[in-house]
């Protein structure tokens, strides 16, 4: 009851995004509630097409800058600014369709393979991208051996067909998502903790060698 009584955000600004070009965080700050800040004056800055790394220890605050990236958080002191611009003035909602972004906590849901990638999106394009997306996310051969293909529900609840998936096949699932969506910039945090070393491998490998105009921003705790 207290979640649904909760008032939605006003969103800040109700600019338009460009297409992406540069993004800056400048002497950024954050904490929570009245804690001690997590993030301490946190600069960096990177460009449309580069691949960037941030790599840290458990608790370093990693997933919280993906947020502030998000405008999910606001900082307590310094600036994030998407294209030069303070992401305060553009629509949340549009800002946002800029991302395709992989969580920690991803979700699969009761639906086809199809469905759970594709989000509602449909017809030719749709389904190109779909191949795409599975096959960047190592999961084209996964798909292809299931007794209903694309089609297969991903939980036997509903389905005695379905399928339950396996802890890296969820992370495939949820990493062919965002991928999916072709977004700008793809924000993926701790894409590989459940992969296997292969499939690790072969995911990176797209990543970095794949589509050179591509900005992905990675965030881990592994250096591999």
């Amino acid at each position: 009851r207290m979640f649904i009584n909760y008032q939605p955000v006003t969103p800040a600004g109700k600019a338009v995004p460009p297409q992406f070009e540069n993004f800056e965080m400048r002497n950024v700050s954050f904490g929570y509630g009245d804690g001690e800040d997590v993030l301490k004056d946190v600069s960096f800055r990177f460009q449309r097409g580069e691949k960037t790394a941030l790599v840290g220890e458990n608790g370093a605050g990693k997933s919280t800058l993906i947020k502030l990236m998000l405008g999910l958080y606001t900082p307590r002191s310094g600036t994030v600014l998407y294209n030069g611009v303070d992401i305060r003035e553009f629509d949340p909602r549009l800002y946002r369709e800029r991302f395709g972004v992989v969580f920690q906590d991803y979700a699969v849901y009761a639906q086809s393979v199809y469905d759970n990638v594709a989000c509602g999106a449909a017809g030719e394009e749709a389904e190109s991208r779909f191949t795409q997306a599975i096959e960047f996310a190592d999961l084209r051969s996964k798909v292809e051996g299931l007794a209903h293909g694309a089609d297969t529900v991903l939980s036997r609840e509903f389905d005695d067909e379905g399928v339950n998936l396996s802890g890296g096949e969820q992370q495939k699932v949820a990493i062919a998502r965002a991928r999916f969506k072709q977004a700008d910039i793809m924000v993926m945090d701790e894409p590989s903790s459940a992969l296997d070393p292969l499939a690790e491998a072969r995911i990176k490998g797209h990543v970095f060698e794949g589509d050179k105009d591509q900005t992905v921003f990675i965030i881990s705790h592994r250096l591999s």
